[in-house]
């Protein structure tokens, strides 16, 4: 039997988040989806949950390959003519894809969609600001090469869009969302939807600092790629691979200097940072300041004077 959308679930040991993702769907005032929830090699006691959902859901279980392969699966096991993700601790509003759907319906020449999200703050973590994007859609490619602004468990793609593009690239294990999000906004239109219709949790599981590194490496080592495979495109824009390459750069120098005591680390990016960017004063006077000072006694001086905590 045919449905309108599949709804993907990614999991891993998400026991105690899962129920809430799964009855999120259930409580959509749009009805005709399915959903697959893809289990990457769950440790606890995801399946026993799971269990009060047969024949609401389906249900694969996969050794851990990772989030790509599990939304890979998620998509080629799909009956629907879209795609729906949902990070498995994250919780839809009720009218989430009745909106986006209704949307596309009306925008018949675009291919995917997006909504706002609102921060969840849980446990320890302090609720702070986050900035309002802008509302990017069409043609967005240009725009979504500068910063990632796009998540996940936002979208809803068709998908059909994925034998032209191709799937998520399992050997990615970060931030292989903007690696596929970079190939559908090369050849597809969105539309954005300002609405705040997910509920984006933050919790000590879904925060990881010492992640932050491989995050900003990760984007790097995409839009290289990226300009590879688009070089006629981007010969044209120049200015724009500069920009981009300068501030992530900038970024990992930053990270170096806030949680590492090597002077190298932070030295060598400014200079990386100085070779794209327009950044070039700003990053001569942080070399010498970085090269002429104790790194750890100015670090603790910015986070008491400006509550810096990088």
């Amino acid at each position: 039997m045919s449905v309108r959308v599949t709804v993907v679930i990614p999991t891993y040991n998400r026991a105690g988040y899962i129920c809430d993702a799964i009855d999120s769907v259930l409580s959509q005032t749009y009805k005709d989806y399915e959903i697959i929830v893809v289990d990457d090699g769950s440790t606890d006691d995801t399946k026993g949950i799971l269990s009060k959902y047969n024949g609401k859901i389906r249900y694969f279980y996969q050794e851990n390959k990772g989030v790509a392969a599990a939304r890979n699966r998620g998509i080629k096991k799909a009956k629907g003519e879209y795609i729906a993700f949902l990070d498995s601790d994250d919780i839809w509003l009720p009218e989430k894809l009745q909106l986006q759907l209704e949307t596309l319906n009306n925008h018949r020449d675009y291919s995917w969609a997006y909504c706002d999200r609102k921060y969840v703050y849980e446990g320890d973590f302090k609720e702070r600001t986050h900035r309002k994007y802008p509302a990017y859609h069409g043609n967005i490619f240009d725009f979504l090469f500068m910063d990632i602004f796009v998540k996940t468990t936002t979208v809803i793609v068709k998908k059909e869009c994925f034998n032209c593009v191709g799937y998520f690239k399992e050997e990615l294990r970060r931030s292989e969302d903007y690696d596929l999000f970079l190939r559908l906004a090369k050849k597809y239109r969105i539309v954005y939807i300002d609405r705040q219709l997910i509920l984006y949790r933050v919790h000590k599981h879904s925060l990881c600092r010492e992640s932050q590194e491989l995050s900003y490496t990760t984007h790097l080592k995409i839009l290289k790629n990226c300009v590879r495979t688009n070089y006629s495109y981007f010969r044209q824009k120049r200015k724009l691979v500069k920009l981009r390459f300068g501030d992530l750069h900038y970024k990992l120098a930053r990270f170096y200097f806030f949680q590492s005591d090597s002077k190298i680390k932070v030295i060598c990016e400014l200079l990386k940072s100085m070779r794209y960017s327009n950044k070039i004063i700003k990053s001569i006077l942080a070399i010498i300041g970085v090269s002429f000072s104790d790194i750890q006694i100015v670090r603790n001086k910015m986070r008491e004077k400006w509550e810096w905590n990088y």
